[in-house]
């Protein structure tokens, strides 16, 4: 109940972690609060687009009751494929960026690929990891079949799962 209140707080939108800052890439939980709240003030004081890759639409920076920071979409934007991602979901995802960063990988959020959309791809020299974190049930032939897609062939892929799947 708490959930659906809290996604109803933010109009059902869908709250992605990366937006397109000033022409760069930012990735939300990859930024100290201290980074977060100067790029905040600056999108204020220049007046700078916040462009969310997801859809394309306009956004703009803020922090869920959690304190996970993110990016949301303005009042009015069209429908966005994120739509329904949750609060859980959203705070997986930081998750996994912040241990990624902290392994020394390089890692961004909503990345797409050929029949494959990585929740988080994660890289380091070569090594490519696909993590997706599914939002309902997600069972395991499902990620057998993707397994050999992440990252277009090259990779790997990480599902995780609520409740591990009988083997």
């Amino acid at each position: 109940e708490m959930i659906a209140r809290r996604i109803e707080e933010f109009g059902g939108r869908a709250m992605p972690l990366r937006a397109v800052v000033d022409g760069a890439d930012v990735i939300a939980p990859a930024l100290s609060e201290v980074e977060w709240d100067a790029l905040r003030e600056r999108v204020s004081a220049e007046g700078l687009p916040v462009i969310l890759p997801c859809c394309g639409a306009e956004g703009f920076l803020r922090r869920n009751h959690l304190g996970t920071q993110h990016f949301a979409h303005k009042p009015g934007a069209a429908a966005c494929e994120m739509e329904g991602e949750t609060i859980q979901h959203l705070q997986a995802k930081a998750e996994i960026v912040r241990a990624c960063h902290a392994s020394r990988y390089q890692a961004s959020t909503e990345i797409p690929g050929e029949g494959w959309r990585a929740d988080v791809l994660a890289w380091r020299g070569g090594a490519r990891i696909a993590f997706e974190v599914p939002g309902g049930f997600l069972r395991l032939d499902a990620c057998d079949y993707r397994q050999p897609r992440y990252p277009d062939g090259g990779g790997r892929g990480c599902c995780f799962f609520r409740k591990p799947p009988a083997l």
